[in-house]
This record gives C-alpha cells, sequence and structure tokens, in this order.
C-alpha cells in the first residue's frame, strides 16, 4: 500500500517552503497566474527554490501566463505545470512535458478519461487535481486514482480518507483550508497532516 504525495500549493514565501521541505512534502506548487492575487515572480519562485532540497516544483498556471513557463524553465527544474481546466486548450501540449489540469468535482469521467488518452498519444504525462465539496464525492474519482491530486475542504477529510480507505489517490493537494491568514500557512493544521502521514507510514512498516 503507497500512501498518497502531499502537494502543497500556491505556497508564497520562504518560511513557508522550507517547513515544508523539512517535513518531507514531495511536491511544492508556486502560482505564476496573471491576475491572481497569489502570484509570484518568476525571480521569487527562483529565489524560494534556491534554498530548498527535496520537494518537486509545480508551476501554476492560467491560460494568460503561458510563455512564463519557458522563463522558469531555464532557471529551475519544474516537475509539472498546471492549468485550470476551463484554460485548457489543445495547443498547452507543447508547453511542457508533464501537466496536471485542475478541475472541480463536476469534471465527467468521461472527459478526463479522453483527456489521459490524448496525453498517451502524445507521450506526455498528466495527472488531475480535483477540488471537491465534501468528502462523498471521492468515490467517483476511484478509477482514476492512480492520476488524481484530490482536495478537500477540510484538514479532517483528509485524515478520514487516511483511515479508512484502502485505495488512495495519487496525492493530496493543501490549500487554504491549512492557511492561518491568505498566503500564510497555520503550522498546526498542517503538522497535523504530516504527522499523520507519519503515523501510517509507522503502521505500515510494523
Amino acid at each position: 500500500m503507497t500512501l498518497p504525495k502531499i502537494k502543497v500549493s500556491r505556497i508564497s514565501n520562504l518560511q513557508d517552503a522550507r517547513y515544508c521541505a523539512a517535513e518531507g512534502a514531495p511536491f511544492l506548487s508556486f502560482s505564476l497566474e496573471r491576475g491572481f492575487d497569489r502570484k509570484l515572480s518568476v525571480q521569487t519562485v527562483w529565489n524560494i527554490n534556491n534554498w530548498l532540497e527535496g520537494p518537486e516544483i509545480i508551476i501554476e498556471l492560467n491560460g494568460v501566463s503561458v510563455e512564463e513557463v519557458e522563463e522558469a524553465g531555464q532557471s529551475m527544474n519544474i516537475r509539472y505545470v498546471s492549468f485550470p481546466i476551463e484554460d485548457w486548450t489543445d495547443e498547452l501540449w507543447n508547453v511542457h512535458d508533464a501537466f496536471i489540469i485542475r478541475a472541480g468535482g463536476d469534471l465527467s469521467l468521461e472527459k478526463a478519461q479522453k483527456l489521459l488518452e490524448e496525453a498517451e498519444e502524445k507521450g506526455k504525462e498528466l495527472c488531475f487535481e480535483i477540488g471537491l465539496a465534501d468528502l462523498e464525492e471521492a468515490s467517483k474519482w476511484e478509477a482514476l486514482y492512480p492520476k488524481i491530486f484530490l482536495n478537500f475542504p477540510h484538514v479532517d477529510n483528509v485524515e478520514t480518507i487516511i483511515n479508512t480507505n484502502e485505495n488512495y489517490p495519487f496525492g493530496i493537494s493543501l490549500n487554504i483550508e491549512i492557511e492561518e491568514e491568505p498566503g500564510m500557512l497555520d503550522y498546526d493544521k498542517t503538522g497535523k497532516v504530516f504527522s499523520l502521514f507519519q503515523e501510517k507510514l509507522e503502521m505500515l512498516d510494523d
């Protein structure tokens, strides 16, 4: 049994990034989305990334910030680039080799499966990040769990799915539900998730 990989989304400062890296988060994401209040400059992301060791980097984009991928890619190793489903076009397959498409729970399985088939045909890697309104919606996505990051509205939902499920999604995305204030992590909430994963790993090793 493999636990989901933790993705801490839209990190905006070095302190939070270093905390998550020290706790063993596999993925950290940073926003380069134009028009978004959490948007960072490529230079800021590079500066933060330069202090980190361990996490793989995800760049969050939208349809009007595509060209920033090339600039970011010249200075750092980007694991995934991420777009909202409403901004996705066929031209974006040429932007990078590995993608995360962000969508709500109302995305149809048929559309998700079609995009996964397109990715395979093009030799690209594709995952989805699905924002759920409640825990019950997670079951809809079990067929695609190997390609899914799930984002829950409450930290307690993460504990429930880890402690009660035998099958897990590829990843869990942590977002505003672990913030103390906009752009600043609540270390009690975030630490609770990391401790939960560590305890579960120790149980699996026994």
